[in-house]
């Protein structure tokens, strides 16, 4: 009977020491990690930011002192995929840094430090949750560029809808178990690896994301309703930022006029907006044809004119700096028709692209040189 319990005892030991070493040893190297859903996986009072020793972290790359230096100008970059893109994860150069040195020549007694919050596929749902966390950071300026993602953000509450039960247990774990963080963490790592795999393959020849939705997964979008979800979100961050005096820009969202519409109620109507195109003099006409074509999209998984109305209503409305990416773009694109030329994909910018929008950020910038004593 002893020899049972002997052995009962070995065989917990045996199953639980590793568990219990990498705890600890988790623990011991201080790792920390939530999903960066916040909002839709997690309730709000997560934050994204987790203090260690002097800075603050995120799970990805992020990382800022804790205790602002009194020299310091720290600004906000908050957005989707194409802001993280900014920092250099998906591109050679790091624009963000980049700006931050433009920024400090002009400068006359603060060091600049510009900080991109982006996570893919961020909508002003989270961004809003984002934004009144980043206020307890000690921000001199905050930058918005979203506008992509309010579609996107409807779908991924579909995806990661869950009974209460089940997110309260998740929660609870979150919050104890260092270890379920490190699976919780590998979980995400491996689907976004398949994800970009499957995009990688289909390229061009259909888009990443299925038409008819509503078929597939069961969604029906309200154009109108995530319209006015984004103004309201928008209304929302600038009310705040005024309250607390506290700088803020908009900028309008650049977006590939020339990449055809994801639900798209006439395949014919973006082919014939080609064949404009290829007609002398009918650049024009080709312009009107492409923008009429992107906003008929049923289930737009990027920006367009619309989203664009909206953030320049908005800054004229608060008398807050716009910085007009999509204009600087349309102005340099090919016909005036920004297409591969700008871009990688459906909305984000390629390289030259990037370098259109971190210029146009720099010129707003300067226009608020009041606020960081230029010279």
């Amino acid at each position: 009977m002893k020899k049972n319990h002997l052995y009962k005892y070995l065989l917990i030991t045996i199953i639980l020491g590793p568990i219990l070493l990498l705890e600890i040893l988790l623990r011991l190297f201080h790792f920390t990690y939530y999903p960066t859903d916040t909002g839709l996986i997690i309730p709000s009072e997560y934050t994204m930011f987790q203090r260690a020793g002097d800075f603050y972290t995120d799970s990805t790359h992020i990382r800022f002192k804790a205790d602002k230096p009194q020299d310091e100008y720290r600004t906000f970059v908050l957005g989707g995929s194409s802001v993280a893109n900014l920092g250099g994860l998906c591109n050679h150069k790091d624009w963000l840094k980049i700006l931050q040195q433009m920024v400090q020549e002009k400068v006359r007694f603060h060091k600049v430090n510009i900080i991109g919050l982006g996570y893919q596929s961020w909508g002003t749902n989270r961004l809003l949750l984002l934004f009144n966390e980043a206020l307890n950071y000690s921000p001199d300026l905050i930058i918005i560029y979203a506008g992509h993602n309010e579609f996107e953000e409807e779908y991924m509450k579909h995806i990661f809808k869950r009974p209460p039960s089940l997110m309260h247990f998740h929660n609870r774990l979150l919050s104890i178990s260092k270890i379920y963080q490190f699976i919780c963490l590998g979980t995400r790592k491996i689907i976004l690896q398949i994800a970009h795999n499957q995009i990688d393959a289909l390229k061009d020849t259909k888009p990443p994301f299925p038409p008819q939705s509503h078929k597939k997964w069961g969604l029906i979008f309200n154009k109108q309703q995530i319209y006015d979800n984004f103004s309201y979100n928008l209304n929302q961050i600038v009310r705040i930022a005024k309250n607390q005096h506290l700088p803020i820009i908009l900028s309008t969202v650049a977006y590939n006029r020339r990449y055809p519409p994801h639900a798209p109620t006439k395949k014919e109507g973006f082919q014939q907006c080609e064949l404009l195109l290829e007609t002398k003099n009918l650049e024009h006409e080709a312009r009107v044809c492409f923008e009429k074509e992107v906003s008929s999209d049923k289930e737009p998984h990027r920006a367009s004119q619309e989203i664009n109305q909206i953030v320049q209503q908005i800054a004229k409305f608060y008398k807050i700096p716009l910085a007009d990416v999509d204009a600087a773009v349309v102005a340099k694109a090919a016909d005036h028709i920004p297409g591969h030329d700008l871009f990688k994909d459906w909305c984000h910018l390629n390289e030259t692209g990037n370098h259109i929008l971190i210029m146009t950020f720099y010129k707003t910038i300067l226009t608020i040189k009041n606020e960081i004593n230029l010279q």
